[in-house]
């Protein structure tokens, strides 16, 4: 006999809406990764669409484990499944981009194990705390922490083609996922930076804001104590 557990119309409604917003950010990425203009480098592109791929596939389980238990109040079991499950999306990137060296290329697997080392931390501690709630408050947390990750994994592979491959005039991006954790020493625009200067990138970086406010004055006072030149730039590259 199959196993069926009666609805909860409130987590479904919450459930639904989060995977909307979702997929009309994803639609909207790939749209961006396929714009001529771009001419975005077909292993980066293969890269982004990889993290997508996995991340969804992690978000819809997380919707239907989160459905089979006490919607209310999670059990210690899904919470503790649900962060290992988190974590192991990561490696299984890294193991797929390692196996399928034709697609993938070992630089840009390099790459994304730097910027999976911070993304991972962050995006373990907003889950984390997401999973105290009850199901229909914590999975659309997860689902925003994760579409933030993803615009900027996004932003993080335009830099890498601008300033690794074309090796043009630098670039830095900065998103909601960087503007978040201002008051951290874990800052996703920070270790970019650090990862272009130490592969000899001039320190002239035209900066990238795609938030709907100025660049955080501590996350600035950093990016200067680095050695970093900001120069605010227009982009046509857009992330809604």
């Amino acid at each position: 006999m199959l196993a069926y557990r009666e609805n909860n119309i409130i987590f479904r409604i919450a459930s639904a809406d989060a995977l909307s917003k979702f997929k009309e950010v994803q639609s909207h990425s790939f749209i961006q990764i396929n714009r001529k203009e771009f001419e975005f480098d077909a292993k980066s592109k293969e890269a982004l669409l990889l993290e997508y791929d996995r991340f969804s596939q992690f978000i819809t389980k997380v919707e239907r484990l989160i459905l089979m238990d006490d919607v209310h109040a999670l059990s210690p079991v899904l919470r503790t499944f649900i962060m290992q499950a988190l974590a192991d999306e990561f490696n299984s990137i890294e193991e797929i981009c390692t196996t399928h060296k034709t697609i993938f290329s070992v630089d840009i697997t390099k790459f994304l194990a730097v910027v999976h080392d911070y993304s991972k931390r962050l995006l373990l501690d907003r889950a984390s705390a997401a999973l105290e709630l009850s199901g229909e408050k914590a999975f659309p947390l997860i689902t925003q922490a994760l579409s933030d990750y993803l615009q900027d994994t996004l932003c993080a592979l335009h830099e890498y083609d601008n300033n690794i491959i074309k090796k043009a005039q630098p670039i830095l991006s900065y998103s909601e996922f960087s503007r978040a954790t201002a008051g951290s020493d874990n800052i996703p625009i920070i270790h970019r930076a650090n990862y272009f200067l130490r592969q000899g990138a001039e320190p002239d970086f035209e900066l990238k804001n795609y938030v709907n406010s100025q660049i955080d004055p501590r996350i600035y006072s950093k990016l200067i104590k680095l050695g970093v030149k900001l120069k605010v730039a227009e982009s046509a590259f857009q992330l809604t």
